[in-house]
């Protein structure tokens, strides 16, 4: 791991981040090898974990709290392996469980359109927890696989498992996860997966007893990208839904046992029907016991977007009037996107994301007052934070917050000298 000094954003980065004291810090496994940085975790100590890929691999980083890498943790900081021999592997999420292990979820790909859910569970050295799947690695298959076969002009990263995967340790020390299928060009679904302790399937979970239920609109085909924990072993999903071939935000709720609360919204589910444009939520985060879901629209141009739920699942009065918050960047020719949020200790809001369409693309981050109004007082754009790496695409995937309140940021630099690679950095602010 190595940090370099670059001119843009350095006056809004902190100086005491970093080997060389920048603010940023270049994750580097092996020269010349590409890498990339898709999340971020604060564990309790206060040190960063960073889910990627590093080639073929998966990827775990461990930083201190003051980005320097932890030597006590796997190879100087550094965690690498495969879900499946002979498959790309990816880490996209990290948890850490009460014991203070540290459950990595990923995928690995089959072939262009096919991935499948993986995970690794690591100890605080990061040595893999052998009694955890196979010598601490368990695949995730709980039906038969389904092929989809796209037509040619099918987009590719349309999956059977969506590289979408996130983990959430609940009380009994079971482990919830989420992924998606696709079972035909048109017909997709979320899915809620329980696993034992060991990475097995709980096949106690569900009405059907099969470990798993599906999360899907009771009209609109589902894609799920985000879960949260809420109060009494319920919990929060959110994604989107195709309503009348319109990509459509939306956000659900469940109880422990993987039927839908019908306290909230209609049947359990909120649709984002206010809104013109296309849209969907990327990622969850609770402020003061409200469902805070951070997205964006997807028309021409990509805009930003903050939607605010009470227990209800009704729009909360008193965040922007109840109105989805949509932030305007200029100089973005395709516009901006959020990816990632957080809530500060003193309530404030911050989301990351990048501008898309150019070929110097930058980290955006915003931050708003907790009723949904941008802080003026923030960044270099009054309530923005531009920050420019690299003359190339730098692309901000995943916030968090650490003990002293201070934001830190994990994405991927494409090409730097021919190659990808992932950097951490920390704001002042």
């Amino acid at each position: 791991m190595q940090t370099k000094r670059l001119k843009n954003g350095l006056d809004y980065l902190d100086p005491r981040f970093g080997s060389d004291r920048t603010g940023i810090v270049w994750i580097e496994k092996q020269q010349n090898d590409n890498n990339n940085a898709d999340g971020i975790t604060v564990d309790p100590d206060d040190r960063l974990l960073i889910a990627g890929g590093h080639q073929a691999q998966f990827s775990l980083v461990r930083l201190t709290p003051d980005g320097m890498q932890d030597t006590t943790f796997g190879a100087s900081g550094v965690v690498t392996g495969e879900f499946e021999s002979g498959y790309k592997s990816k880490g996209h999420h990290t948890t850490v469980l009460k014991s203070g292990e540290i459950l990595l979820s990923g995928f690995f790909s089959l072939e262009e359109y096919s991935n499948e859910l993986a995970f690794a569970l690591f100890d605080t050295t990061g040595s893999p927890v052998q009694a955890f799947g196979q010598k601490g690695v368990t695949v995730i298959r709980p039906f038969e696989s389904v092929t989809v076969k796209p037509p040619e002009d099918f987009q590719s990263g349309v999956s059977v498992a969506s590289p979408d995967s996130f983990s959430s340790e609940l009380p009994d020390g079971k482990l919830l996860v989420i992924s998606n299928q696709q079972f035909s060009y048109t017909e997709r679904a979320g899915l809620l997966i329980r696993l034992n302790r060991d990475g097995s399937i709980d096949k106690e979970f569900g009405a059907e007893k099969k470990g798993y239920v599906y999360i899907r609109h009771p009209e609109y085909p589902t894609w799920i990208g985000s879960m949260i924990p809420l109060e009494n072993g319920m919990f929060a999903v959110a994604g989107n839904a195709m309503v009348n071939a319109r990509t459509t935000a939306l956000v659900a709720v469940y109880n422990a046992d993987g039927t839908t609360f019908d306290g909230f919204g209609t049947n359990g589910f909120f649709l984002l029907n206010s809104i013109d444009e296309p849209s969907q939520i990327s990622s969850l985060t609770l402020i003061d016991n409200n469902i805070l879901g951070i997205g964006s629209t997807l028309g021409g141009l990509r805009g930003t977007l903050l939607v605010c739920l009470d227990a209800k699942g009704e729009p909360v009065k008193a965040f922007n009037g109840g109105e989805p918050v949509q932030t305007p960047v200029d100089d973005a020719p395709l516009g901006v996107q959020w990816l990632s949020g957080a809530v500060r200790k003193d309530g404030k809001i911050v989301a990351v994301g990048n501008t898309l369409g150019d070929q110097d693309s930058k980290t955006i981050i915003a931050q708003y007052l907790p009723d949904g109004q941008l802080d003026t007082n923030f960044g270099n754009e009054r309530g923005l934070l531009r920050i420019n790496l690299t003359d190339v695409l730098d692309m901000g995937t995943a916030i968090a917050i650490q003990k002293n309140s201070q934001i830190v940021v994990a994405g991927s630099s494409l090409p730097i000298n021919g190659r990808r690679q992932g950097f951490v950095f920390r704001c002042l602010n």
